[in-house]
């Protein structure tokens, strides 16, 4: 059986003709999620089980891909982090500009601890222990995720629905399908906003009102937070995260 929605959904009033996507409800229009999409993440178990690994030169990465393997000290993950199953290359702005994001994932056949100098691909001289996952293939991701960090990115584990339908890297921090479906929403809000629409987007007791290039969040006649859509385009994921900590408070 499928599992029930939240109270999560997008208002549009005013409008006479429905687009791809949209619902209808009396005289109220409500954007959703692609009802496959949709689909998959009702039944996604949000594990972390994908590891997003950062890649520190471009011969780390030549070097990976071509002998199936990303290696990490021991020290990065806790048993608690473990199994991973997959593992995905992320390709930063500072060393790969035109080609940074995620690109390329696979699936995990093998993990082994040994000193860091027995991984001979890219020699060096330590006894520091580190993971060595091997890998079946690597896949290209299409479309690839935009990287939106500047500098070297953590360590990230995230899941695989996550990150076969996130858009840009901050979406691979989301912890549940209500977070995902608040981002998915409010990132459609937002170029509506940007296209002259005067939009409202509810979540739990309160509601994001988007209009004039702001986000507000109120609860009933009370203004719990306010963004500009400047530092939303910067920002994407910590605005919504930070959406997503107010309006879900106020249940708690």
């Amino acid at each position: 059986m499928l599992k029930t929605l939240p109270r999560l959904d997008f208002c549009r009033d005013h409008r006479e003709d429905l687009a791809p996507g949209y619902r209808q409800f009396g005289r109220r229009r409500y954007l959703s999620i692609p009802r496959d999409i949709e689909f998959e993440l009702r039944e996604t178990d949000f594990c972390h089980d994908v590891l997003v690994g950062a890649l520190r030169s471009r011969r780390q990465f030549q070097t990976a891909l071509a002998a199936r393997f990303y290696h990490l000290p021991v020290t990065c993950l806790s048993k608690d982090d473990l199994p991973i199953r997959w593992i995905a290359l992320y390709q930063s702005k500072a060393i790969f500009r035109q080609k940074s994001g995620i690109r390329y994932y696979g699936r995990v056949t093998g993990v082994q601890i040994m000193p860091r100098r027995e991984i001979t691909e890219l020699p060096k001289n330590s006894g520091a222990w580190y993971y060595r996952f091997t890998v079946a293939a690597w896949q290209e991701l299409s479309p690839p995720l935009a990287a939106m960090e500047v500098g070297v990115m953590p360590l990230l584990l995230t899941n695989f629905f996550l990150l076969r339908h996130g858009a840009a890297t901050p979406e691979l921090t989301l912890n549940t399908a209500e977070e995902y479906r608040f981002f998915y929403l409010l990132r459609r809000g937002v170029a509506l906003m940007a296209a002259g629409e005067y939009i409202t987007l509810r979540i739990r007791e309160a509601e994001v009102v988007l209009k004039n290039n702001y986000l507000r969040l109120y609860s009933g006649q009370k203004l719990l937070g306010a963004r500009s859509a400047g530092v939303y385009y910067v920002s994407p994921g910590a605005v919504t995260a930070y959406f997503y900590r107010l309006a879900t408070a106020q249940r708690s």
